[in-house]
């Protein structure tokens, strides 16, 4: 059972918080008794250059806990491209992408961790919506059908903290910046026979609300028209060891 982990945690302006997202992920991993992990930080710049502490804070951190790595980025870097960077980077047999806002609740990283092995890949999805704002519960649902009627998945979402075999993502061909990252994983893998199992995700409720603008959303658009272009026309497969 292969359940060594690699958590990819992108930081932009959290000093404030990416403090407790690493103290909540590394109280589940211990609860779930998985000792073999590390948590990859991918501290960003915003697009204008600026920062906050938050540099300060996870190479602070670091210092006392030997399973932090943190990587400081000087540039602004795409969220997308931010988790391939992480997945690039990654040491152990599988991924996992947990937000650095200290949005998951505990409990649910628990069940996700113990899940870990037991199949190709685990898919979280969120169970109390109404946690999140009307507008980006709106978002949420539209592109989730639209994803499942595009390649005919029954998915319930595609955006989550979902675990992947390190050895696996890295033979996914497209690599997009965008919000649609993760389709692109998801869709490739479980096309090409992967097994997965969907599992329930539990959120705090945040004062931060997604930003969407029209150059993300026709950059997601983008990575989906070519995703469906691989997976229907070109038949785009990978091997996956049983």
């Amino acid at each position: 059972m292969n359940r060594s982990l690699s958590i990819i945690m992108p930081a932009l302006n959290m000093e404030h918080l990416v403090g407790e997202a690493i103290a909540t992920t590394t109280r589940a991993l211990q609860r779930a008794g998985l000792s073999d992990y590390e948590i990859i930080v991918l501290v960003n710049t915003s697009r204008d250059g600026s920062h906050d502490r938050t540099d300060e804070v996870v190479l602070d951190l670091a210092k006392k806990d030997s399973h932090i790595r943190p990587i400081i980025n000087h540039h602004f870097k795409p969220f997308g491209l931010t988790y391939w960077q992480g997945v690039d980077l990654a040491q152990k047999e599988n991924v996992m992408f947990i937000p650095s806002d200290d949005e998951t609740i505990e409990d649910s990283m628990v069940g996700i961790f113990k899940d870990i092995g037991q199949v190709d890949l685990v898919v979280p999805y969120t169970v109390n919506k109404k946690a999140r704002s009307f507008k980006r519960r709106f978002v949420s649902r539209a592109f989730v059908i639209l994803c499942n009627t595009l390649f005919g998945l029954r998915l319930r979402y595609y955006n989550g903290t979902c675990v992947v075999p390190t050895k696996l993502i890295r033979k996914v061909p497209m690599r997009s910046g965008s919000f649609a990252y993760m389709v692109q994983v998801l869709v490739l893998l479980i096309k090409s026979g992967a097994r997965y199992v969907e599992v329930p995700m539990g959120i705090k409720p945040t004062s931060a609300t997604a930003s969407f603008k029209i150059k993300s959303v026709i950059e997601a658009i983008h990575a989906l028209a070519r995703l469906f272009w691989d997976i229907h026309i070109k038949g785009v497969r990978i091997k996956i060891p049983f």
